[in-house]
Parts: C-alpha cells; structure tokens; sequence
C-alpha cells in the first residue's frame, strides 16, 4: 500500500503530468495500467490528471501511477516521490472470450466483481471485440490470478465464456491489437465519412436550354443546338445517298410529268442518261492495335521486415564513473513504401538479472523517432537509472526486440537480442 500524498507534493504531481504529457500520453497510460479510460472524466488534461491521482490514492496504491510515468519522463524529484511513498500492487489484463455476440458491460462488471470479491469500480472492462467476442478486462493483482485459477463458463447466468488468458501471455501482435482496438474506442475522434465530414458539394440544376446561357448549367445550352443542327445535316446527307443507290439497283427511271400537247412544236430535247451505278465498297473492320505505354509494371508487395540491434555492450548501472550508462536501439524497417507509411515502432524491452534467484523485470515499452536514413529508428534507454529495481545489485541483461505497425495494419516484430549489463560499486 502507497502512502498518503502531502497536498504540495499531490499538486506537483499534477502539475508535472499535464506538463509533461498530452491526452493520448495519458490514455497510453491508463491503459498499461489496466484501467477503462472511458470512467474517468477528462473534459480537460488537468481534471484527468486529477481523476487518476485520486483514483490511486483512494486504492493506496499510488506508486504505480508513478512507477508507468517515470518509465515515460525521468524525472529527479518524481523518483524521490516514488521512493518515500512505497511499492507497487501492480494491475493486471485478462482475456475473456465469450459466445455471446451481444454483451451488457454493466453486466459483465458486476458479474466479475461478483465472483472475485472486489469492488465495481476495480474492475475495468477496458475493449471489446465484436464476432465470437473477445473483452480485455483489468483487474487487481491477486484478483486476476484467482480468475486465471477458476473453471469459470458462464457469466451472469447468460454469458457462456469460452477461455480465459492473461494478457502477458498473449503473442505481441496480439497485445497491438488490443491496444489498437482500445486506442479507437476512446479516442472520440470522428474519422473519414464520419459525423462532421463536409457533405459534398451538390451539382447545380441544369437551367440551359437552346440558345441559353451556359454559365447557368452544365454549358449544354447553345452548344447542344448546334450539335443537334449538325446530326440532322448528316443524317439527311446520308440518308440521301443511301435512298439513290436503292433507286439505282432496281433500275427505277425518274421521268418527268408530260404537259398536255398545247400545238406548239417544241424542239427536241436529248434525255439525260442516268450513270451506271457504282459499286459501294464494304469496308473492313482491322482491330486496333493497342498502343504501348510506358507504364510501370504493378507493385509488388513486400512484407515489413525490421532488423534491431544496440551499442554500446556492455553498459553500467551503480557507480559507474566514466563507463557508459545508456544504450542506443536502432531498427531498420523495410517492405514500406515510404516512412509515411509506417504508423508507430516500438521499443519493447526488460532488465533479467544472471542469479536464479531474481525474476526477470516486467516488460517495457518506449517509443522509437526516425532518424537518419528512410527506414532508420533509434532510442536512448537511460540502464543506470532504470536497472536497479530488477536487477537489485547483480549482473544482467538489457533484453529487447522492436516492433513496427504500417498504415494497412500490417505487423512485423525484430528478433530478440540482448546487451550485458554490469553491476559496479566505486
């Protein structure tokens, strides 16, 4: 249990998290804290910062907030904080797949809570998944484990569940899923096509005619007269041709209408002799061929690929005096079309002492920057600072892997290597 906060230091903790982090910060860290975002008020940064802390300290389990905000921000007078209020009760993610494709969260809340004997509000169901549905729910420590312990198949007495899996089990694509799914839900966004989308323009009524203006409509006013003037004028060309070569192929003779004799001798005229009539060619219908382009061939698409590696090996934690104290990761991510492409990397990492006697660190997470290069990524992990509450004064490792997300979803992750890390006194 963390003990109570003085009012100073309560008001220096808010003021250092909402000068330090931006709401998505914030959301990142409810969520690694496995709690349900959407049941903290968050009108404004400072009244979040303010749901969060009292929220920690009403469960006196204060130094968890502070432990997932130093591994973000390292920070002196955080760290002092964190060492006069006491440990961590750490929080827990559990996996539940139910049959049911329609769920009630207050339901499910209270079914849990029910069974494992804890309050309403320590339970969070933090996402879900629609289909066969998959909840991530948070828990307390000891009352995650108690789920994971129990047979339990159904839920308020109508939610048949099929598994149940800590989520630190859960393969790394997995858990991005999980925090992409929950990232959507509570961001309150609106996205492309959504409520707020500007509708398209309308097109304007046609209100040209023949002879009109054609600023008015569609420019079909006196333009679609003349066009229609002009098909008239072929068509009777060419109905004219046609009509003569019919007459002529049946050997028709056009004569004029003789004139009643009047007595008056008229001279004789010569009768025009119609010309033989002349064979029309059938034309012949060549496919075009078709015209070559210089088009580039389709892409091809490459799968992400990333390769990490770090330097220097090894590094010092304890008095270290000249020895190096932090390691640089550095990712080279490849397949994408180009870094606008790649959505987030991801640094995963954790301290694992050489003794058997010492558990391996949690795993930790740090944000990858582009540098240098298309496709390079690196980070500073600052091993003096960080090391000791895991590795307690013993030899070790910086163990590591990097993890990259594109903009299609697709997800690639590094192999696991490793840094030593030294314990050294004076």
């Amino acid at each position: 249990m963390s003990a109570a906060l003085a009012a100073s230091d309560r008001a220096a903790l808010r003021q250092f998290m909402a000068d330090r982090f931006n709401m998505a910060d914030l959301t990142e860290i409810c969520f690694d804290l496995s709690l349900d975002v959407e049941e903290f008020p968050r009108a404004t940064k400072s009244q979040f910062c303010q749901e969060l802390i009292g929220y920690f300290e009403r469960k006196g389990n204060l130094a968890c907030l502070l432990v997932e905000i130093l591994k973000r921000r390292a920070d002196d007078a955080m760290g002092r904080l964190l060492g006069r209020i006491g440990g961590c009760e750490a929080r827990k993610k559990v996996q539940l797949i139910l049959s049911n494709d329609v769920v009630v969260k207050p339901e499910i809340k209270a079914a849990l809570a029910q069974l494992l004997g804890v309050s309403l509000d320590e339970v969070a169901i933090m996402g879900k998944v629609t289909g066969s549905t998959r909840l991530l729910v948070g828990l307390p420590g000891p009352a995650a484990d108690r789920l994971l312990a129990l047979e339990v198949s159904l839920l308020a007495g109508k939610y048949r569940v099929i598994s149940v899996q800590s989520y630190a089990t859960l393969s790394p694509l997995q858990q991005i899923e999980w925090r992409r799914v929950v990232g959507r839900a509570s961001s309150g966004g609106i996205g492309r096509g959504g409520a707020g989308s500007a509708p398209p323009p309308s097109r304007p009524p046609y209100t040209g005619g023949p002879g009109g203006d054609d600023s008015a409509g569609d420019g079909h006013g006196g333009r679609g007269c003349l066009g229609w003037l002009l098909l008239l004028v072929v068509g009777v060309v060419v109905g004219g041709g046609l009509l003569w070569g019919v007459i002529n192929r049946l050997g028709i003779r056009l004569t004029p209408t003789p004139t009643p004799d009047t007595g008056l001798v008229r001279p004789t005229q010569a009768r025009p002799t119609p010309p033989p009539p002349v064979a029309t060619p059938t034309p012949t219908l060549l496919p075009r061929r078709p015209t070559p382009t210089n088009a580039p061939p389709p892409p091809t698409d490459v799968p992400l690929a990333v390769k990490a590696s770090a330097a220097p090996d090894p590094v010092c934690y304890g008095e270290c005096g000249n020895r190096p104290t932090r390691v640089t990761v550095r990712a080279e991510v490849q397949g994408a079309d180009s870094p606008k492409d790649i959505q987030a990397v991801t640094l995963e990492y954790r301290y694992r002492s050489t003794s058997p006697n010492l558990p391996a660190g949690a795993w930790r997470k740090a944000a990858m920057q582009p540098a240098a290069g298309s496709g390079v990524y690196t980070v500073v992990v600052d091993v003096g600072r960080e090391a000791y509450p895991d590795l307690r004064g013993t030899q070790g490792v910086f163990e590591f892997q990097v993890v990259a997300l594109d903009s299609s979803g697709q997800v690639a992750q590094s192999k696991t290597d490793t840094v030593r890390v030294e314990y050294l006194i004076g």
